[in-house]
């Protein structure tokens, strides 16, 4: 009886880390949160390092703050020694959650995630300055 007891332990154990791990959205994300995926986003973020096309460009956005709301808005605000500028649109998932989507001034921008945590937010975008492609990561923290 003890050792039926034991192996059930044990398979469950193994049953759970499968499951977990298949459970997986982002690469980097956890396994599993006590919290939603739309109250990890929600928050100020800034950015902790930042890289285009693998080059570190991480001074390039020490005065910029991301906020996410609970409701749906979305505010990129710029702030330095002599000016301040906030930008308003909207964000949302797309339909798996992998992604963020945001809308500000009709112009949509797809943020792959790839790290969501409380207090770790990692995204990926792709943007086109004329004929080129540029990937830009961005690995965000609470502001």
């Amino acid at each position: 009886m003890k050792n039926l007891k034991f192996l059930v332990l044990i398979v469950w154990c193994c049953l759970f880390m499968v499951v977990t791990q298949s459970c997986k959205k982002y690469e980097e994300g956890p396994a599993i949160s006590l919290r939603s995926k739309k109250a990890r986003v929600v928050n100020v973020w800034k950015a902790e390092k930042a890289t285009e096309d693998g080059r570190d460009v991480t001074n390039d956005y020490k005065n910029i703050t991301w906020e996410f709301k609970d409701d749906g808005k979305f505010i990129i605000t710029v702030k330095d020694a002599s000016f301040s500028l906030s930008l308003n649109g909207t964000w949302e998932f797309n339909s798996d959650k992998t992604k963020i989507i945001t809308i500000m001034d009709g112009e949509k921008t797809e943020s792959e995630i790839l790290r969501l945590k409380e207090k770790s937010l990692w995204v990926k975008q792709k943007e086109t300055h004329g004929s080129t492609v540029h990937t830009i990561e961005l690995h965000l923290i609470p502001a």
